[in-house]
């Protein structure tokens, strides 16, 4: 995720040991990158966290409205029947 370059902020935070060994063994001795690493992946979990929530609401939103579209589809059937004869027969 390519973002605009913003100001830094200093935080001090708490990793467990083998989080650590494993930053440290990604980005070997080069700090700066170690932030950017840690900053990146904040906001690609962030990212991920959104597109989840985002894809819950959707189906739960299509989950509630179920038996609504069914009806439609259901009262809408005949139309569509008698009136797609009658289109397709034009452009054949």
């Amino acid at each position: 995720m390519k973002r605009e370059q913003s100001h830094c902020r200093r935080v001090n935070i708490t990793l467990r040991e083998d989080t650590v060994r494993l930053l440290e063994r990604a980005v070997p001795k080069m700090r700066p990158n170690r932030s950017r690493l840690i900053d990146e992946a904040v906001w690609s979990h962030i990212g991920r966290l959104s597109r989840g929530a985002l894809r819950r609401r959707l189906h739960e939103g299509y989950a509630r409205r179920a038996e609504r579209d069914r009806q439609l589809v259901e009262e809408w059937f005949d139309v569509a029947a008698e009136t797609w004869p009658a289109e397709h027969a034009r452009k054949g």
